[in-house]
């Protein structure tokens, strides 16, 4: 259904709307778009701003709605409490800007029209605003109660993870150690081979020069000694 616009000023002495709105008693969703005015110009409301619809009915009850707020219009729709009593039921927005100020909008009427067969809801005063805060605020502390165990859980998760990347760094810090000691004993083992090896060389040219100091036909191979003799055979 299309809403029905009308205008409102935000200034208790501003003008007066220039329609009443009506409705049919125990009317309930039709929806309503108001402008806001202020100083003869529409006025933006700040980012943040929340607004009630305040109603106060002809038997001395009233009603209390959230509504809808979106630059300079405010949206809202009959609730079942607002059509109950018919007659003229004055009413008002009270905007709350983010700044913590609350600012009361000039008075309108609600025309609500007698329907033809009396609907029988009996009129009471209502804070719907009040009972969605409630139900919010229940909405909220169950989800919080839900979150409790999951945020648990990744607590623990976390401090196991935290556990695991301690342990692996000391893994890694003492696979370095070791390397570092394998290191040092494989050069300590190149070393010694290197040593022995210059020794076997300086045996094997001490051997040599022996040999040729006793002019005796001796061999050198592969670090033995050979003495090879020939034999006079007479005739």
């Amino acid at each position: 259904m299309t809403p029905y616009e009308f205008w409102v000023d935000l200034t208790p002495d501003g003008a007066a709307p220039e329609k009443l709105i009506h409705c049919s008693q125990d009317d309930i969703g039709r929806p309503f778009l108001a402008h806001l005015l202020y100083l003869g110009e529409e006025y933006d409301m700040p980012s943040g701003t929340t607004v009630e619809i305040h109603v106060m009915k002809p038997d001395g009850n009233y009603v209390i709605a959230s509504a809808v707020c979106s630059g300079s219009t405010i949206y809202f729709e009959l609730e079942e409490q607002m059509a109950v009593v018919q007659g003229n039921c004055r009413s008002e927005f009270v905007i709350y800007p983010p700044d913590g100020e609350r600012l009361g909008t000039k008075n309108f009427y609600l025309v609500v029209e007698p329907g033809a067969i009396d609907g029988g809801t009996p009129s009471e005063s209502e804070l719907s605003w009040l009972q969605e805060t409630a139900d919010n605020a229940r909405r909220a502390e169950t989800a919080a109660e839900e979150a409790v165990p999951a945020a648990a859980s990744a607590l623990q998760s976390a401090e196991s993870a935290t556990s695991s990347a301690a342990t692996a760094s000391q893994k890694a810090d003492q696979a370095t150690q070791d390397v570092a000691r394998a290191e040092q004993i494989l050069g300590a083992a190149q070393a010694v081979i290197e040593q022995a090896e210059n020794a076997a060389a300086d045996a094997e040219e001490a051997a040599e020069q022996a040999i040729a100091a006793a002019q005796v036909p001796w061999s050198v191979s592969d670090g033995m000694v050979c003495i090879t003799y020939k034999k006079e055979v007479e005739e």
